[in-house]
């Protein structure tokens, strides 16, 4: 017991000598750091603001660093200035250096620091055949800083780029607010115009309007209505317009109604025209923001016809129809690569048409979850021997029925020596749920992978499955064998051991992340961490303990241990705590178990010791697709999901 006492008093000697070590360099170098870093972005002034004869640096070691740029050697005539300004991209954080004259006018724009996708938004520094300087940054060189920037679409001048309106909109942003922040620091004689820095406002995307219904649009989708059009139930939750063929309106020859869809980037608004027995007869889509080259196709003419093909699909539909795309058991044909924005429009259709003439006939028309591919098919043996192969056994499928089902592989005839395990991993892809067969053995070093189903771009993400030229099998799933939970499992621009697919980042993440975790939670499940309790006879939920990254994603900050109380009841917590010695608790984290429309919902939550919330993470959820599972749902250009 003694020998015990001294090694765990060693052991705290130990750590706290190593932490403070680590703290007094960290503080030693921080500001070393900063300011060879201050002097590396001070070489790109001369790109930005050329023809200076003396800089002087402003800002050092604070948030915000500028450059006061002088016409003369002795610093006696301000001519212009250098800043640094960081702004949220649509998958990293941008870092601009702008150049101003005296007078506000632009003289050149440098991107420091970019991750944004490849092929999109990273094209901010594209530099074009023949050309010696990024096209992008080159369009607000001669422009006024001193008047809000914003990209054509926003009623601005700035051409964005196509297919990332995100990342063009943040360079605005970043140049608009690095403006502001130099005024609001250097005061309002900064330029030889004053400005008022509360007037500068960054652009963002317009918030959408719904589009004024005239007669001109409801007659381009129900026609031959002599007799006008009148709105109904304005003010409900599902207004519509009665179409009569006579002027005393009294026969009714068909309704409009208003179909509005979250797509891939923007609200979609399809105007759809029925006759009066329910059957489509008319589409027209309002309004969207979808992103151009992919969604914005549901606009597509195809050449030789008169009208965009996606649209025509949905004519002579009606609300006894299922209105669905065919992947997930219909008859409408998704536009390639942008299946998110195809199924938005197609159900929020297939609702509100059935909600419509269950209105007006008093019919109920059933409104499901829109039916979805059928890729829960069982991998068969042919597939488990792929991924784990050398198995004399049987590989026999454990937890079924439940989110988490697994195989064992047997070495022996009997099935009583496990030889490797089995998952599938579900990855969120661009486009589509990505399912991952994978093999690992006892040792949880993974022996195959093979990409089981996926709706990715085409031409991007569904290289995930591309064999190279001389090669048998496809090369991206092939670089994780070898690979186990001891390394890390994570793409190379992540600091990880995985090549990414050429522009389709996304969707190589997606199926990295999904290995990733499955193989953990597997690993959690044999070794007893990780219970699945069965639910009724064929569902199932993982009962997870959350783990120590999502205990310090809930209450961050804490420099001790995270200990779990009153484990076993029905309530156990856990007490984070701001010290090596775990004496200072500096907050608590619970789960909250609440009752959804179609599933338990366990929330993870984070308080610190005043109770003021500090974190909160979705634990496990199985709502309605579509609907309840938006839960966990992260916003175009944001990082974490914005409900919770």
């Amino acid at each position: 017991m003694r020998d015990v006492i001294k090694l765990a008093v060693v052991l705290m000697v130990f750590n706290l000598v190593a932490g403070s070590l680590l703290a007094y360099v960290y503080i030693k170098t921080k500001p070393v750091i900063e300011a060879r870093k201050l002097a590396g972005a001070g070489d790109s002034t001369g790109e930005v603001l050329p023809d200076m004869k003396s800089l002087e640096p402003h800002g050092e070691g604070t948030e915000f660093q500028y450059w006061i740029g002088y016409s003369d050697a002795g610093k006696k005539n301000p001519a212009g200035y250098a800043l640094i300004s960081r702004q949220k991209g649509y998958s990293s954080m941008l870092e601009i250096m702008i150049g101003v004259d005296i007078d506000g006018v632009i003289q050149g724009v440098k991107v420091l620091f970019q991750q944004e996708t490849p092929g999109l938004g990273d094209k901010i520094e594209e530099i074009k055949a023949g050309e010696s300087d990024p096209w992008f940054t080159r369009q607000f060189i001669g422009t006024s800083a001193l008047e809000n920037l914003s990209v054509t679409k926003d009623g601005g001048t700035i051409d964005a780029i196509s297919g990332a309106t995100i990342s063009s909109r943040a360079v605005c942003a970043a140049i608009t607010n690095g403006i502001k922040q130099l005024i609001e620091v250097n005061g309002e004689d900064t330029f030889s115009v004053k400005v008022d820095a509360s007037e500068l406002v960054a652009a963002e995307a317009p918030e959408w309007k719904p589009t004024e219904i005239t007669d001109n649009l409801l007659t381009e989708v129900l026609t031959g209505m002599s007799g006008g059009y009148k709105k109904q139930d304005e003010g409900t939750d599902l207004p519509y317009w009665t179409g009569y063929k006579d002027s005393n309106k009294s026969t009714p020859g068909g309704y409009v109604f208003v179909a509005l869809a979250e797509g891939f980037a923007s609200t979609i608004e399809t105007l759809v025209g029925v006759d009066t027995g329910g059957k489509i007869i008319g589409i027209k889509i309002l309004s969207h923001g979808e992103t151009e080259g992919y969604g914005d196709r549901v606009n597509e003419i195809r050449e030789g016809e008169k009208k965009p093909w996606f649209q025509t699909q949905f004519l002579g539909k009606s609300a006894s129809d299922t209105i669905a795309l065919k992947e997930d058991g219909g008859g409408i044909d998704a536009l390639t690569g942008a299946t998110i924005t195809s199924r938005a429009v197609t159900k929020s259709i297939n609702i509100e048409i059935k909600k419509l003439m269950g209105k007006i006939t008093g019919k109920v028309f059933e409104i499901p979850d829109t039916p979805k591919a059928e890729t829960s098919e069982q991998p068969s043996n042919d597939a488990l021997a792929k991924v784990l192969p050398d198995m004399i056994g049987d590989f026999v499928l454990q937890n079924e029925g439940s989110e988490f089902p697994y195989w064992i592989g047997y070495n022996d005839f009997l099935n009583t020596e496990p030889g490797g395990y089995i998952f599938i991993a579900n990855g969120e892809g661009f486009a589509s749920i990505i399912r991952t067969l994978v093999g690992i053995n006892t040792e949880g070093t993974i022996t195959g992978v093979t990409i089981l189903s996926h709706e990715e771009t085409e031409g991007y993400g569904d290289k995930v499955g591309e064999i190279r030229q001389g090669e048998s099998e496809p090369w991206f799933p092939r670089q994780f064998v070898g690979k186990s939970s001891a390394d890390n499992i994570s793409l190379t621009v992540d600091g990880g051991v995985i090549d990414a697919l050429t522009e389709a980042t996304i969707t190589s993440k997606a199926v990295t992340e999904s290995i990733d975790k499955g193989i953990k939670k597997l690993k959690g499940i044999i070794s007893g961490e990780i219970v699945v309790e069965e639910k009724g006879e064929s569902e199932g939920e993982a009962v997870v303990m959350p783990s120590d990254d999502d205990l310090a994603r809930v209450l961050p900050d804490m420099i001790g241990e995270y200990k779990i109380q009153d484990e076993g009841s029905d309530f156990p917590y856990w007490i984070g705590y701001t010290d090596f010695l775990n004496t200072e608790p500096g907050g608590y984290i619970f789960i909250a178990n609440g009752e959804g429309f179609a599933s338990t919902i366990r929330t993870l939550v984070g308080v610190n010791t005043v109770g003021v919330i500090t974190g909160v993470k979705i634990l496990f959820q199985e709502e309605t697709e579509g609907y309840g599972d938006k839960v966990g749902e992260i916003r175009q250009g944001e990082s974490e999901p914005w409900f919770p």
